[in-house]
């Protein structure tokens, strides 16, 4: 599947929400301009987001999860940083099949702000789509998932919840294996995080090509792209080069380790490195 990443963007699927483009965050990692909330241990704390997206995540207690579809018109009652109350709400929700023709239910949801009007949660796509599909679990400032009581609203604008739509939805299996594992592969390379770190290493408009060692995405004949890594849970397992050239100063002084001299094949390194899950070839750039 060719798309086209910006940490988190997406050109082209095979979705039924069709083109998508996420707009960057253009932010400091730490001014964020989204609700972010989370609730840990009864303490409110903004929940810090993955560096170079624009997802909005909101965490929720665990009396809250029944299911992680939500009933329109569902008010639930949390806090911000500040420890102010805050509303947010189930507006709607709607049923869609993803790349894998797995049902996955996308909710609207808004919150209350201090004029006690209701907002988007969502940062809207380049089509103003503001949903957000929950997902168990939380996702820290490196990237890594938290299987938790809490639940993530992750919005289709950003990175964890276009790789749902584009196959992996974590609570879905596959041929007996569950996507759990795929989809956080997914995140990583979406947004280039060669070391696992939560460091990006894309551009907006990055032109890249992914597929799976499941086949549920398969690579792009005549793409005229060339190998660039493949993906786990952690970050990048092997490295053949970067998807842009500076990255590799970065990867040599964090995960050099991650680099591979020898030239082997996506289908020998799945044979050989089985948590190598997805792949992506992307153009060879000189600077």
């Amino acid at each position: 599947m060719r798309v086209c990443a910006s940490s988190v963007s997406k050109i082209r699927a095979e979705t039924p929400q069709g083109r998508e483009i996420s707009r960057p965050w253009t932010k400091p990692l730490h001014s964020i301009h989204i609700p972010a909330i989370a609730m840990q241990h009864h303490t409110i704390e903004l929940l810090l987001l993955i560096s170079g997206c624009s997802v909005a995540l909101t965490a929720l207690p665990a009396q809250t999860q029944p299911s992680t579809a939500f009933e329109i018109g569902t008010t639930l009652t949390t806090s911000n940083v500040q420890g102010n109350a805050r509303t947010i709400k189930i507006l709607d929700a709607d049923v869609v099949l993803n790349a894998s023709g797995y049902e996955t239910v996308l909710h609207t949801v808004a919150y209350q702000n201090s004029e006690q009007l209701w907002q988007p949660l969502c940062n809207p796509n380049v089509e103003e789509d503001t949903r957000a599909v929950a997902l168990p679990g939380q996702w820290d400032s490196t990237g890594s998932y938290l299987d938790n009581n809490e639940i993530t609203f992750a919005c289709t604008s950003g990175v964890i919840g276009k790789c749902v739509l584009w196959g992996y939805h974590p609570q879905q299996t596959v041929e007996g294996y569950s996507l759990q594992d795929l989809h956080q592969a997914c995140t990583r390379m979406a947004r280039a995080d060669y070391c696992g770190d939560g460091v990006s290493h894309t551009r907006d408009g990055t032109e890249i090509d992914i597929y799976d060692r499941l086949s549920i995405q398969m690579p792009t004949t005549h793409s005229a792209m060339a190998f660039e890594a493949a993906w786990g849970p952690d970050g990048a397992v092997w490295i053949s080069r970067t998807r842009w050239p500076e990255a590799i100063t970065y990867v040599h002084a964090n995960c050099p380790e991650r680099l591979q001299a020898e030239g082997l094949s996506p289908e020998e390194i799945q044979a050989r490195l089985p948590n190598a899950l997805i792949f992506n070839d992307s153009f060879v750039r000189s600077r």
